[in-house]
């Protein structure tokens, strides 16, 4: 069985191995988590953008009651205009 963690080491591996650059991500339903998660996990140095149709993403901002999430200054900085 895949799990998530799994999924997005094989797709991180993915773009690495076919030298993939912006990319664009589409994740329907669940996968919408699954691609939030990579881009929080692997950051967007190959993806130029993000599709996330009828997703289910989680949350994904480090709080108190969260303390395994993304510091808020990864979103501030991932909004910046490149």
């Amino acid at each position: 069985m895949r799990t998530a963690a799994k999924r997005r080491t094989d797709l991180a591996a993915l773009l690495e191995h076919l030298d993939l650059h912006d990319t664009t991500l589409v994740g329907l339903s669940s996968g919408g988590g699954e691609v939030s998660r990579y881009v929080g996990r692997h950051g967007t140095g190959r993806v130029a953008q993000i599709v996330l149709a009828s997703a289910v993403p989680p949350f994904m901002l480090q709080t108190a009651d969260n303390p395994d999430g993304i510091p808020v200054e990864a979103f501030d900085s991932s909004a910046q205009p490149t």
